[in-house]
């Protein structure tokens, strides 16, 4: 428990300065209303996104993918409905990152994460989407993988 509490310190200090505003919270939860009539769509884009730019991580996918694809999309949902409750996300995605690490995912991956996400946001919201969502979600991924990245580092 100490140590959670002091990896949860370690992040606030570095999260310090990047926090979302009301405009990007807005932005997010709005967008992802519009990516949320397709979720499934959503998913599949994002993995064929990332799988074409980054080959060589499919194969740690050993799972069925409408299996990760529908737990991709759940974590997904449970980030944008708590995007004002940060702090008990912390611990989950510490944890997701821990579970990553028994995968094989380095930290070094989670630029392509974020380019195919951020491609399946812009090809799923197309004409809504706009410097100002981009910008949002970029901010907002990166408050997530933060937290994964700390798990990976355990």
């Amino acid at each position: 428990m100490l140590k959670l509490l002091f990896i949860k310190d370690q992040l606030n200090q570095e999260l310090l300065g990047m926090p979302l505003t009301q405009e990007d919270v807005a932005r997010i939860i709005s967008s992802f209303d519009i990516i949320k009539q397709d979720g499934k769509r959503f998913t599949r884009c994002f993995y064929d996104c990332l799988f074409e730019y980054a080959p060589l991580i499919k194969p740690m996918f050993k799972k069925d993918r409408s299996v990760q694809e529908e737990h991709f999309f759940a974590l997904l949902s449970l980030a944008v409905s708590n995007i004002s409750r940060q702090d008990e996300l912390t611990p989950v995605l510490i944890e997701l990152g821990q579970k990553h690490k028994s995968f094989g995912v380095e930290e070094n991956q989670f630029p392509l994460v974020k380019t195919a996400f951020m491609l399946a946001i812009e090809y799923e919201l197309k004409a809504n989407f706009n410097e100002a969502i981009k910008q949002a979600w970029s901010n907002y991924f990166d408050s997530l993988a933060e937290p994964m990245i700390l798990g990976l580092r355990q």
